[in-house]
This record gives C-alpha cells, sequence and structure tokens, in this order.
C-alpha cells in the first residue's frame, strides 16, 4: 500500500500510521527522522505502542542501506505487487548511484514536486528492519521466504 502524506498535517499523519498499525500489525520500522518526521516518529512510539525507531540518513547509512536493497533486488529476495510496478519503477528510476574519485558511493535523486523518491527511501527502510529484526514485510513487497499476497 502506498500512502503519499505530502502536506499531510501531523495530526492525520499520525491517525493514518495509528489505522495502518491496527490493520497491519507492525512489529518494528523505522520513520525517516530528518527535519519534522522526528517529533513524529517520537509521537509514533509513544502513542500508538509501535516499534518503530527514527532514523537519520547520513552519506554512509544511505550507502550501507541502499546497496542492501540492491542486493536483495538483484538476487530476487524481494517482488512487487503488480498494481504498484509503475509508480514503483518510476521513482527508483529516479535513483543514481555515482562513484566518486576517491571510490565512495553516493545514492541520489532528484528534489522534484513529486518527491524526493520517497518510495524508494521507504522501501529501503523497510527492507533495513526486515533484516535487522527478521520481519515478513507489508504490501507493497514482500520476501521470497514469505509472502503477504
Amino acid at each position: 500500500e502506498i500512502i503519499n502524506l505530502e502536506n499531510t498535517p501531523y495530526n492525520e499523519q499520525l491517525k493514518i500510521f495509528s489505522d495502518l498499525n491496527k490493520k497491519y500489525e507492525f512489529r518494528a520500522g523505522y520513520v525517516d527522522a530528518c527535519g519534522i518526521g522526528d517529533m513524529l516518529a517520537e509521537e509514533i512510539q509513544r502513542t500508538i505502542n509501535w516499534n518503530v525507531k527514527p532514523f537519520k540518513w547520513s552519506a554512509s547509512n544511505k550507502t550501507l542501506l541502499y546497496d542492501s536493497l540492491r542486493k536483495a533486488l538483484k538476487e530476487n529476495e524481494i517482488f512487487f505487487s503488480e498494481e504498484y510496478k509503475d509508480v514503483l519503477v518510476n521513482d527508483f528510476l529516479k535513483i543514481r548511484r555515482t562513484i566518486g574519485k576517491t571510490g565512495n558511493i553516493a545514492y541520489t535523486a532528484p528534489h522534484t514536486k513529486t518527491g524526493h523518491s520517497d518510495i524508494v527511501s521507504s522501501i529501503v527502510l523497510a527492507n533495513h528492519a526486515i533484516n535487522e529484526h527478521a520481519l515478513p514485510i507489508i504490501q507493497p513487497f514482500s520476501y521470497k521466504r514469505q509472502s503477504l499476497f
């Protein structure tokens, strides 16, 4: 399920997370805690009783986590529902992997009116939660070892 929360008031976002938690019974996850997301992550932890952790992106953890997702995709450990194929492909195609002169790898995406590859970032964090907690993941994708469709 893909939900765009852009320009959604904070209290409505919290209600959406609460409703999603009731629907899917999350066991763990991450919320992008850069900027205003930090406050949302704290409020989710306090009010929803969901094991959510705030996550702050850095150059080093971004490379590690994007590489982990890249590996999972290459090894067909993740597959996507046809329902979301077009929007996911569009978001994935915005991501650029570059190797600097010193050998550092960076993943970037342009800032556009439709976001900053937020869907891919969400999938990266979900993949990280799965790897860290050995959890099944909710739609729009699942792992070979346990399909949720």
